[in-house]
């Protein structure tokens, strides 16, 4: 999605080669991405192709956040104009399309806009395991599955399914590790993935829980959580004490918890009784 507004952005601004760090559009390229999660790309005849209003690129072993990826082609192509295009995105992993997008932008509005059907197939998702910050990490598993983006650019509205295999996820701040059994079904709508059902398996004492609920973004930047774990018996604590530590210990729940708010400001209620080994 970002790969996306960079490149039609170069487009619309009617770039010769690929933007350096110090052209115009570094600063919108920086908004996008954190840090963490880019690479400048030089300048170089050896991956792209510019030709009137058709651009194509080609980036063998592409990268996101250190994790490779697979060859990426990029072709956006203007219609007759310098303000409407069709995209046809791919990611190829060992012959295999991970990722396929096929779409339009138009750049004719106030707000740009978006409409592009996207195809995932075993696609890895340690890759965005940094977008869950100090929250989350160790974030594993493939997705497939298709969906729609459509509407404004930079915070667009999906409508599909994804389905999770061999994933799973951790929670550094509590320091437990879950994998998340079975193949799983997630609704992408509007702004929100809804997660249904969903049994959670603690790695380490094999303990089991069920999650459900929400995570929603605003521009993905600004994520938010809505979500409940029931269980009879789920590993919930497994932190060792430090000079700074405002809790320790092993625990273990049987009950509900809610986590909700902004990512960064989280709230946890917990109505239930520890278990055995706490």
């Amino acid at each position: 999605m970002s790969i996306l507004c960079l490149f039609s952005l170069c487009l619309k601004e009617n770039f010769l080669a690929a933007p350096k760090d110090n052209e115009a559009i570094a600063p919108f390229f920086f908004s996008i991405f954190s840090p963490s999660e880019w690479y400048a790309i030089p300048s170089s005849p050896e991956w792209y192709k510019f030709n009137k209003q058709e651009l194509y690129v080609s980036c063998v072993s592409f990268s996101i956040n250190d994790f490779k990826q697979g060859d990426l082609a990029l072709n956006i192509k203007g219609e007759n104009s310098y303000e409407k295009y069709k995209v046809d995105l791919s990611l190829s992993n060992q012959k295999v399309k991970s990722i396929a997008a096929t779409g339009n932008i138009d750049f004719s509005t106030t707000r740009p806009q978006i409409d592009l059907g996207v195809f995932l197939e075993g696609f890895q998702l340690e890759a965005f395991s940094p977008l869950g910050q100090d929250v989350l990490s160790k974030l594993r598993g493939k997705a497939s599955g298709s969906f729609t983006l459509k509407g404004a650019l930079g915070n667009p509205s999906m409508d599909g399914l994804l389905f999770l295999e061999n994933a799973g996820l951790k929670f550094p701040y509590l320091d437990v590790d879950y994998d998340i059994e079975g193949v799983n079904t997630i609704r992408l709508k509007e702004q929100s993935f809804y997660l249904n059902n969903i049994t959670l398996k603690d790695t380490k004492h094999k303990s089991r829980g069920i999650l459900k609920g929400t995570i929603t973004h605003n521009n993905f930047k600004l994520w938010s959580l809505n979500l409940s774990i029931d269980t009879d018996n789920l590993l919930v604590l497994n932190t060792k004490e430090t000079d700074e530590s405002l809790y320790y210990g092993t625990g273990f729940l049987k009950g509900n918890a809610r986590i909700y708010g902004l990512t960064d400001r989280l709230f946890i209620d917990v109505v239930g009784s520890t278990q055995p080994n706490t």
